[in-house]
């Protein structure tokens, strides 16, 4: 990163805004922390912000540059002014519209802190509206949300600094890229920035208020005073919904306030003296609320019932540990030593008199103030409570004595806290200590403190309001005449006055014995004078002719405490204090206006200083007029205001955007991908690479000429990632029939290696310019798919969860898409549209920073991961039930070698060798380019050893298959069994788990083998089989192994149809209650180092399983199946949990416990929606939640217990989920390691550009370009990718192929279309000698067909390296060769092969000696040696017989790329006329509804059976409109503690979109003569907005009676749209009334268009 230098004044930031007449946005940022300028495009599909940090692509040296680039491509075009902003709030993809936060107008609300920071608020923000070409189905609510979210204000109310943390107090040690989340209100906004490393480019937005003063001291010197205000985003919301604790520890309207003093004008380079104050104000923290019964009388106050005070300890300890001091703190003259414990005073202002609303809320805040210390909850601070009435109290002495009567309850504790002294010096030190703090913003220098604050004050009143604002501007106020004293700077008014004694007469109890003016009268011969270059004010003393700083006479520290609101008024300077009251004033009507949406009330008090304090006093009618607003307010718009604060945080989102991904998809087909293949075209376009790639060409089409069978499509990704899903645009003409019919997709990391991932998936005729989305599953075993679809059936259908979930490969390496179509009819044109390619990639800064490359303990070329049947080398114990003894075996020895993996020998044939010119070592001499097929036998697709492991095993005793997230797990721990035959339970090859797993089902069904199990038996075998880590395929090959059908204990079957809809639905809302837990106590965490209440995992589970009561305490003693599971039994025995039964109140055990949540469906009952917390009432909650309330078996209901056990497998399930997704990006990072920095990008890219030639860069920079094809590594190799990546020349670490291969060609892809002029070998410390110095042929093309590319020449690495040098000079770093002629291309191909040792001179390496000595010369392909019988013909060695290889440390190619253009323009007239009248052909044939006699359903809709009229023609096809059925809102996070790499970097949704994307399927069968149906085939039903016609066409016209449609699929991740929610009462199958197959099928046949009728819509479909 370019950082701007320290210093000086700094610009400012600039941020545009553009929308292009494409539609496409970009956004031009130039940081005032950064010298360079970047641009940021948002993906017009999925929303996603695309950045690489390329430069010269997305990274310019200056603003100007960046337009120039913009105009040179033709980007600016916009006929829209754009949106000029100063900074960047945040932003949020919401599904069919983006949402970009931008701050228009800002000011400096505080222009320099002591360092040179400024503060600014936001004046003028700006929401825009990014609308996204994206086929997510959103629903309406969704929409409207969005807008909502668009409606949030935050003008005025919020504030931000660039270069210093300020969401600590000043001055902060941290940077401003780690500040505190409690207060960071754009964490969730600001993360799509975070993920691609702009950390700095959204600020951190704080909540609240910031504003600086400056008045004169007693010698008119200016001094500052700044006040701020953050607002905790712990407890957000609005008066009546967000009071009292919640379950994040925090309070409602809590804010903490500082208060910081510095001398405005120092001299320059004398160090800045400054002073901090800190205090807090919040609601009271306990468990309580307000509810308004009429909106007359006051809201009704009420408190908790059970446990008020829970969680009111955690919170005094977030307290403590935020103000506790590592210094001293300040009080009065001297520094006393570091406090044991911190002070936290809680000043209560409520009304405690009897009969008052408020009496029950003091009298509980008391209480819960004893019960935290009884209990010793704040061990590291000392709580005390000051209750104070300050209505009782001004109306019974008056406001000046009640101020004067706080300032004497304020004056110990205020005292004992202090304050915080420091001195900010411009240049560093080389001291070190706890006091001195280092400068992170902008001017550098360093903060050296003498003191800090060792404690907290905190007021609070009901509200946190009025009277909490006046009461912190009382203790404010004293402590800033003490802070100035304490700098030097004296706001005394020179006014002697002396204490008196007040109507209360609490003055007689002072001291008044040093009562005396501001500053004593100097004794005789003193003098006080300024120095006159610090004007620091010094005293002379004449009688001993000294000096000295301190006054002989110093005033007494605290002195105005003791003074009555008059004395305090003579003493000190107005100015200051009307300073202090504005500021108040200012700050109270914020706090109340973000609370309460209205002004503050009763501030004229503050005003009391001033001789015109009448004037500041609001009437009675105009505080009852405010009254009256916020009561309008708080019945009417408080739940809107709640719910735009939550959506505006990042709360809550599965509630308010349920169809919402953790994080968008990226959309890897753009900028820098391409077309590997030539593409046929009817018409002529000059841009036909990039076409079917460009977001711009969604309304054109592409016509492929009629006669193929098929077009294929071979696309190179921007960068390796996951691929998850092809997006397909529709595009033809009049005539729907020139869409494709069907396609294949194919991935893979190389081009040997490409696999089928969707096949013949079926394209539906819809209207031009349809978005259709299909998820793609991974590669997967044909075998699997037989076994998991064998006991598929109407009664086996995913109706709870899916029973048979198949699991595809996860490879975050993938780098190539094949996608083949298929024309619907064969002989005629084929026309398509825009393709794109989505899925995750693992090269985010993120994910880098959590993945430490360094610190690898595995091969940098792990074998590529096998997640059909994920393998791992680990010990587990060969369980006998009856004896209960154990014997250790490996599950190494049942693992296969990878098919992907092929190891290479070499035939000890005699082969002539030649000497190769760059390492010095006799090779096999190379083929010539013409046997480039031969190059084919060397090619390695994972580039490892296949017989390394990369895990270790694991003690068997340590194993515990509870926890799902550690390095090495129980997960996917079976037997590779692709291509493999069926394992036997006597086969030496059987699955130890699969025979764990049998055995468990042995003790389950007892002496009847084949006994039928019930629902909740079959929920305990699928949770213990998920813990054993055992594949849904691994369980059916197991169970068929001893002749059992899995249909047979599948709980989709086993439950009663009855129940089985409110089951779903009540598991759906314990899912969503423990979504909300987990949430919360994620944000609990904060401020806290510890972890707090971290949930027992093997408590959460253990009782689900069949297992005997593990405490002898236990009063519930459950022993229902006990035993049975006894395996899992041994390793429950360190759980200690003990809890009481909510019902019942015995103590009761893990194994004995009902499961979370079940107190909560006892007490509430599943049905109620408004029973679910979250749900969308905004009633507040009456306590603490009840989610881990325990009710034991006994007392359980079976309709709780079955709804427990669903939501415990669906939750085990996304566990298990979440591991294959971690497993493959470890996989995949280790993969890469070497290749990357933390960054994301490869490598320095200022190094290459350094020995690049004057306006040329660097063509292949991984991960932008990169190798695919098959290359062999050796084992303790670096990725061949890093050949690519530009590393730190002093690393020893390079690529090397396997001892043996004695030819290596390498296809790499090039960043774009460039021009190249040379290519580039780096040698330093990988280097080369005579006798491994390879031969390096080069070609080069545009497509990957060999046959098309042309040969560029030969390099001789030998000859370069034996050329005479001075015997001083030092090899060089980079030996370059220059080509004859530029070449256009975007692929080269590079040959390394190590000469033959056979040969003893270079006849045969080329056409002739000139060339091989030349190395501008070659221009010529090599000559094929016939004497080379084979490529591998002997193994590679030296005449002393050491090995030799194959080596290089990085490959640089060089020239200048070349800006594609996108536009389709530029078509000739006669091109774009004959396409045009191709597009307006009308079509042949239309669609003619087929009437239907009856239709007769089954199984809630989901199976609809259509008789047809005998008379009626063949049937051609069906219509059907695209579901609107949202994704489960229930997202299953398995365990809060779970903060496995995926969770924290890639976000927590990451696995749905990788692993369980729902799929539905149409499947058709025809009812003929015989009444027995005929399969006619499944249907694939790709994703499009809700209700977009999709007509599907059979295979050939279908002659039947009758046609059955039936639905299948994932529908348990399916939910309706909340309009059209139901409830499960009543309904006997589960399925959301949207996909209901009900009237909604339409069959139709093809007809000329005469036969439509005079009315052709009445016929038409």
């Amino acid at each position: 990163m370019a950082e701007a230098p320290r210093g000086g004044n700094r610009k400012e930031t600039s941020v545009v805004v553009l929308e292009l007449d494409s539609g496409d946005f970009i956004i031009v940022v130039n940081l005032s922390t950064r010298s360079d300028t970047q641009i940021i495009a948002v993906d017009p599909t999925t929303g996603a912000l695309c950045y690489t940090g390329t430069p010269g692509l997305d990274v310019f040296t200056s603003e100007h540059d960046a337009w120039r680039y913009m105009k040179s491509r033709g980007m600016p075009s916009t006929s829209k002014p754009p949106v000029r902003a100063r900074a960047i709030i945040g932003y949020a993809p919401l599904g069919s519209v983006g949402l970009l936060l931008v701050a228009t107008r800002v000011k400096q609300s505080i222009p320099e802190l002591p360092g040179g920071d400024t503060v600014f608020t936001v004046m003028e923000s700006q929401w825009i509206k990014i609308p996204l070409n994206n086929s997510q189905f959103q629903s309406k609510s969704e929409a409207a949300r969005a807008g909502e979210l668009a409606g949030f204000n935050i003008d005025g109310l919020h504030y931000y600094c660039e270069t210093r943390d300020i969401t600590r107090h000043f001055p902060s040690s941290e940077p401003v890229e780690n500040p505190d989340r409690e207060f960071v209100w754009n964490c969730w906004l600001s993360a799509p920035f975070r993920s691609l490393g702009l950390q700095n480019h959204c600020v951190v937005l704080l909540q609240g208020f910031a504003e600086v003063r400056t008045f004169a001291e007693s010698r008119d010197l200016p001094v500052t005073v700044a006040v701020t205000a953050r607002r905790s985003r712990l407890h957000p919301g609005t008066r009546y919904l967000a009071r009292g604790l919640n379950a994040t520890f925090s309070t409602g309207n809590e804010v903490e306030c500082e208060q910081l003093v510095w001398p405005s004008k120092v001299t320059p380079g004398r160090p800045h003296p400054f002073s901090s104050y800190l205090w807090r104000r919040g609601t009271v923290p306990i468990w309580w609320g307000a509810e308004i019964k009429s909106t007359v009388a006051e809201a009704e106050i009420y408190v908790a019932e059970t446990d008020p005070y829970l969680g009111s300890g955690k919170y005094y300890r977030r307290l403590a540990r935020r103000y506790r001091s590592t210094l001293g703190k300040c009080n009065g003259e001297k520094l006393d030593d570091q406090s044991p414990n911190p002070l936290i005073v809680c000043v209560n202002l409520l009304r405690n008199a009897v009969g008052k609303p408020e009496t029950v809320l003091a009298t509980h805040f008391k209480e819960a103030v004893k019960y935290v210390n009884s209990r010793n909850e704040v061990p590291d601070a000392k709580l005390c409570l000051m209750d104070y009435d300050w209505h009782a109290e001004t109306k019974a002495i008056g406001e000046p004595n009640t101020v004067t009567g706080l300032w004497g309850r304020l004056k110990n504790p205020t005292i004992a806290i202090g304050f915080g002294m420091g001195e900010y010096y411009p240049s560093s030190s080389e001291k070190s200590g706890s006091g001195i703090i280092p400068n992170k913003g902008c001017q550098g220098g360093e903060y050296i403190l003498s003191s800090k604050q060792d404690g907290v004050i905190r007021f609070n009143c009901a509200d946190s309001l009025d009277r909490t604002n006046a009461a912190s501007f009382f203790g404010a106020v004293q402590v800033l005449v003490e802070q100035c004293r304490r700098l030097g700077l004296p706001i005394d008014s020179g006014k002697y006055s002396s204490p008196s004694i007040s109507a209360n007469g609490r003055a007689g109890e002072r001291d008044r014995e040093s009562a005396r003016g501001p500053r004593g009268t100097l004794p005789p011969g003193w003098e006080m004078r300024s120095d006159a270059v610090t004007g620091q004010v010094f005293y002379i003393d004449h009688n001993t002719k000294t000096t000295t700083w301190n006054h002989p006479c110093p005033d007494e520290p605290w002195r105005r405490f003791i003074m009555t609101v008059e004395e305090f008024r003579d003493a000190t300077l107005p100015s200051p204090i009307a300073a202090m009251a504005e500021l108040f004033l200012l700050a109270g009507d914020i706090h109340a206006m973000l609370y309460t949406g209205s002004k503050a009330m009763h501030s004229h008090i503050i005003n009391i200083f001033s001789d015109e304090v009448g004037k500041g006093k609001r009437s009675a009618a105009t505080n009852m007029a405010i009254t009256l607003q916020r009561r309008f307010l708080n019945v009417l718009m408080d739940s809107s205001r709640q719910k735009q604060l939550e959506m505006f945080l990042g709360y809550r989102l599965y509630k308010y955007f349920p169809t919402l991904p953790g994080r968008p998809l990226q959309v890897l087909t753009r900028p820098q991908s391409c077309l590997l293949n030539d593409i046929p075209n009817m018409f002529a376009t000059p841009n036909s690479q990039s076409f079917l790639q460009s977001s711009s060409s969604r309304d054109s089409a592409w016509v492929c000429p009629a006669g193929a069978d098929s077009v294929q499509l071979l696309i190179y990704l921007a960068e390796p990632c996951h691929v998850c899903q092809i997006l397909l645009t529709v595009a033809h003409g009049t005539d729907d029939t020139t869409s494709p019919g069907s396609f294949d997709v194919s991935t893979g990391r190389t081009l040997e290696d490409l696999k089928v991932v969707l096949e013949g998936s079926k394209v539906p005729k819809c209207a031009h310019g349809t978005l259709l989305t299909y998820p793609l599953p991974g590669a997967m075993d044909p075998e699997e798919v037989a076994i998991t679809g064998s006991g598929a059936g109407e009664q086996a259908f995913s109706w709870l969860y899916d029973f048979e979930e198949q699991e595809g490969e996860i490879d975050f390496l993938t780098r190539l898409v094949e996608i083949k179509f298929y024309p619907a009819t064969p002989g005629t044109p084929m026309t398509l549209g825009q393709v794109e390619v989505l899925g995750a990639s693992v090269l985010w800064p993120p994910v880098l920073r959590e993945f430490d490359l360094s610190l690898k303990t595995v091969p940098p070329n792990p074998k590529p991961p096998q997640f059909s049947e994920q393998s791992r080398s680990m010990t587990l114990p060969n369980i006998d039930l009856l004896s209960l003894e154990s014997t250790t075996m490996t599950s190494s020895s049942f693992i296969d070698p990878s098919p992907m993996t092929r190891s290479y020998s070499t035939p000890n044939t005699a082969a002539s060798q030649v000497f190769d010119l760059l390492t010095g070592e006799f090779i096999p001499e190379m083929p010539s380019p013409e046997q480039g097929s031969e190059l084919s036998t060397f090619k390695n697709i994972n580039g490892m050893n296949n017989k390394e492991s990369s895990h270790k095993g694991r003690n068997p005793e340590g194993w515990n298959p509870f926890v799902t997230d550690s390095p090495v797990t129980a997960t996917n721990v079976m037997k590779n069994v692709q291509k493999a035959p069926k394992p036997s339970r006597s086969s030496s090859q059987a699955d130890p788990v699969a025979e764990v797993y049998l055995d468990l089902l042995k003790a389950l069904c007892g002496k009847v083998p084949g006994k039928s199990i019930t629902f909740e038996e079959g929920m305990e075998l699928e949770i213990a089989r998920l813990h054993l880590g055992l594949s849904a395929a691994g369980r059916d090959r197991a169970l068929v192994s001893i002749g059992r059908d899995p249909a047979t204990i599948d709980p989709n079957r086993l439950i009663t149809t009855g129940s089985m809809a409110q089951v779903k639905q009540a598991a759906s809302q314990l899912a969503t209650i423990s979504e909300i837990d987990t949430e919360d106590r994620d944000l609990s965490s904060l401020g806290f180092e510890e972890t707090i209440s971290e949930p027992d995992e093997i408590m959460e589970n253990l009782h689900c399983l069949r297992i005997g009561c593990l405490s002898s305490m236990c009063g519930v003693a459950f022993s229902n199946g006990n035993g049975t599971f006894r395996y899992f039994e041994r390793l429950a025995k360190s759980s200690d949990f003990l809890g009481t039964c909510a019902m019942c109140k015995r103590r009761v055990c893990a194994a004995c416990h009902a499961g979370k949540g079940s107190a909560l469906l006892h007490f509430n009952g599943p049905n109620p929606p408004g029973s679910v917390a979250g749900s969308g009432n905004s009633k507040p909650a009456r306590g603490p939640t009840a989610v881990d309330a325990v009710v034991c078996k006994k007392c359980c209901v079976p309709f709780v217990r079955d709804v427990i056990l669903l939501e415990r497998v669906k939750s085990v399930l996304a566990a298990r989920r979440r591991s294959r997704v971690n497993d493959a990006c470890t996989t995949a990072l280790q993969g890469l390691a070497g290749s990357l920095s933390t960054d994301g990008k490869g490598g320095s890219r200022e190094s290459v550009l350094e020995i690049c030639p004057e306006g040329e860069v660097s063509l292949a920079d991984f991960p932008q370009a990169g190798v695919i094809s098959s290359v062999p590594s050796a084992n303790e190799s670096e990725p061949v990718h890093s050949l690519l990546v530009s590393r730190n020349e002093a690393s020893t670490s390079f690529w090397r192929a396997p001892s043996g291969i004695h030819i290596v060609e390498l296809t790499v892809v090039l960043n774009s279309l460039s021009i190249v002029s040379s290519i580039m070998l780096m040698t330093k410390l990988g280097g080369y000698t005579v006798k491994d110095a390879p031969m390096v042929d080069l070609w080069g093309g545009t497509l990957a067909d060999e046959s098309a590319r042309t040969y560029l020449g030969r390099f001789d690495v030998k000859a370069e390296i034996s050329k005479p040098r001075s015997p001083r000079s030092l090899p060089p770093d980079f030996l370059r060769y220059k080509l004859r002629h530029e070449v256009t291309c975007r692929i080269i191909w590079i040959k390394f092969s190590l000469p033959s040792s056979s040969v003893s001179s270079n006849s045969n390496l080329g056409p002739g000696p000139s060339a091989v000595m030349d190395l501008l010369s070659f221009d010529t392909a090599p000559a094929q040696d016939s004497s080379v019988t084979g490529p591998l013909s002997k193994t590679s060695s030296d005449s002393s017989g050491s090995s030799v290889y194959i080596h290089a440390k990085r490959i640089m190619i060089i020239g200048q790329p070349i800006p594609e253009d996108l536009d389709t323009r530029f078509m000739t007239p006669n091109d774009r006329q004959s396409l045009r009248a191709f597009l307006d052909l009308p079509p042949k044939l239309s669609r003619l509804r087929v009437q239907v006699d009856m239709e007769r359903t089954k199984s809630g809709g989901r199976v609809v059976e259509q008789l047809v009229n005998p008379q009626a023609l063949n049937v051609a096809g069906f219509r059907l409109d695209a579901f609107a059925a949202v994704k489960n809102i229930a997202k299953y996070n398995p365990t809060w503690a779970e903060k496995s790499l995926v969770n924290r970097a890639l976000g927590g949704a990451v696995d749905e979109l990788i692993t369980n994307l729902p799929t539905l399927r149409i499947r058709i069968s025809a009812i003929q003569e015989t009444n027995q149906p005929v399969f006619v085939g499944d249907y694939l039903l790709p994703i499009a907005k809700g209700g977009t016609p999709l007509y599907f066409d059979f295979g050939h016209p279908i002659m039947a009676r009758g046609l059955v449609f039936e639905l299948l699929g994932n529908i348990s991740a399916l939910l309706d749209e909340e309009s059209n929610q139901t409830d499960a009462d009543g309904k006997d199958y589960p399925l959301p009334s949207s996909l209901s197959l009900v009237n909604r099928i339409r069959i139709y046949r093809y007809a000329l268009g005469s036969e439509l009728g005079k009315w052709p819509q009445l016929n038409a479909v």
